[in-house]
């Protein structure tokens, strides 16, 4: 922490300071050792939900990676302390400032466990992803982005009151930041539209001789009715977009659209593509290329305004639930102290086994299936420790380590080390779906377990009891 906080005052003591997007999009990546256990970590907390498990072994990695949280956490905070925020559409990294507060919420996650008061960075995560949505010339893709970060952290605060990790004074907190003032609302949509008719204004096909053909000024003039009606809608309470599409549609006839069917790969040069369109014949109406250019514009803009419109609404009423009572004080992280030891349901150590049925088969004893019934999958996490292994900057399963010779899990096949890339029909190629291959056995009453041990794969199945 102290090095990351180094490097951000000597950051701020040369020159002038940098701009919000500039600091958050830059992206300088951690440590090779570090950028696949935090990949991981950052892919669990996309799948939080209110009462969602958390992958202990992903957790653990990413906590061991804390210098690098912290140093990610500190460029956060930069940028939400620089003087201005300016959207570039040909920044270095557009899409680095999601990452960067996905990485700031493992490192709240981290703080949870640890016990540590997290909501401060939660707040700073959530301002983050506001300022993102009101960077100056940010279009509507900057708006999506700063609403995926409000909205993500917004689940990570109804998954953590849904496990009582929030006091009162903490949830009293969050309540306010999500439902108030400053929350993202449909009425901000109409700025990125004002940059979206800027940039599409700049960037239509400069004007040709043949008006009848594509008439610059008559697309323009579409463009600026279209805009406007959107900024209208986005502030309405209950806009038509519907009808507003269908008056779109309804620019070009079928027979049009079929003739503008075709020579898509010159769709990137917009005149070339013209000229290849007019060699089949001589188009059915006025201005086919400028319709045609409004049309396209609008409709995806249209779109874009719905979902975002519906995103908003519905998570104003899904932050109203931080609003409930909370307890007192926060309930510690449900943990075991050594990830190899196995809780029960009753008093006492666990003592449930797998018998050997016959060559790479497997039956859980009465007291495995006891367990196993009563608390589901926190037998098999607590038994031993999971953790991703990556291939190619991808996750290819999970390595099962710290239980010992007589545990459970070695009784019911699994060797320390093995990697775990299959159960049942589910692959496991990301964090969450261990939690997935838990629910399929659930259901399926067995697990047929594919693994790699020592470089060889190997099968074999363990199945409860009749």
């Amino acid at each position: 922490m102290l090095i990351a906080l180094l490097s951000l005052a000597l950051s701020q003591s040369h020159g002038a300071a940098r701009d919000a997007f500039e600091v958050w999009s830059a992206d300088p990546g951690p440590t090779s050792e570090a950028a696949e256990p935090l990949e991981a970590a950052r892919e669990l907390v996309r799948g939080l939900t209110p009462g969602a498990l958390v992958d202990e072994g992903a957790l653990d990695t990413a906590a061991a990676a804390r210098a690098v949280l912290d140093a990610e956490v500190a460029r956060l905070r930069e940028g939400l302390s620089a003087p201005r925020c300016t959207y570039s559409r040909y920044g270095p990294n557009a899409g680095a400032p999601i990452r960067l507060a996905e990485t700031a919420r493992v490192r709240a996650l981290v703080g949870l466990r640890l016990g540590e008061e997290v909501t401060p960075l939660v707040l700073d995560v959530l301002a983050m992803g506001r300022r993102l949505a009101r960077c100056a010339r940010g279009p509507l893709l900057a708006y999506a982005a700063g609403k995926v970060i409000e909205g993500d952290t917004l689940n990570f605060a109804l998954w953590a009151s849904s496990h009582s990790l929030w006091s009162q004074a903490d949830r009293a907190k969050l309540a306010a930041a999500f439902g108030g003032a400053d929350a993202l609302r449909p009425e901000d949509l109409q700025r990125p539209l004002d940059a979206e008719l800027e940039w599409s204004l700049a960037h239509i096909p400069p004007a040709m001789k043949d008006e009848h053909v594509y008439s610059r000024a008559a697309t323009e003039r579409r463009l600026r009715a279209s805009f406007a009606r959107l900024r209208s809608a986005a502030a309405a309470k209950d806009p038509d977009l519907a009808a507003q599409r269908k008056a779109l549609e309804e620019l070009l006839s079928e027979q049009e659209i079929a003739l503008l069917q075709g020579a898509e790969a010159l769709r990137g040069d917009p005149m070339a593509w013209m000229q290849a369109i007019l060699k089949r014949g001589p188009p059915p109406g006025d201005d086919l290329f400028g319709r045609f250019f409004a049309r396209q514009i609008s409709l995806t803009l249209v779109d874009t305004v719905g979902d975002l419109r519906k995103k908003l609404l519905d998570d104003r009423a899904r932050a109203k639930a931080l609003s409930a009572a909370g307890a007192s004080k926060p309930q510690p992280w449900a943990r075991p102290a050594d990830p190899s030891a196995a809780p029960s349901a009753s008093a006492g150590p666990f003592t449930g086994r797998c018998e050997r049925v016959k060559e790479g088969v497997y039956r859980l004893d009465a007291a495995a299936a006891s367990a196993l019934r009563e608390q589901g999958e926190k037998v098999a996490v607590n038994s031993a420790r999971l953790i991703p292994v990556f291939e190619g900057g991808k996750v290819i399963g999970f390595k099962i380590s710290a239980f010992g010779a007589d545990s459970f899990p070695a009784s019911c096949g699994f060797r320390e080390q093995d990697v775990i890339v299959r159960v049942n029909e589910t692959v496991l190629r990301a964090p969450q779906a261990m939690m997935e291959a838990f629910a399929g056995v659930r259901r399926a009453g067995k697990a047929d377990f594919s693994v790699l041990r020592g470089g060889a794969s190997i099968s074999f199945s363990v199945v409860g009891r009749d």
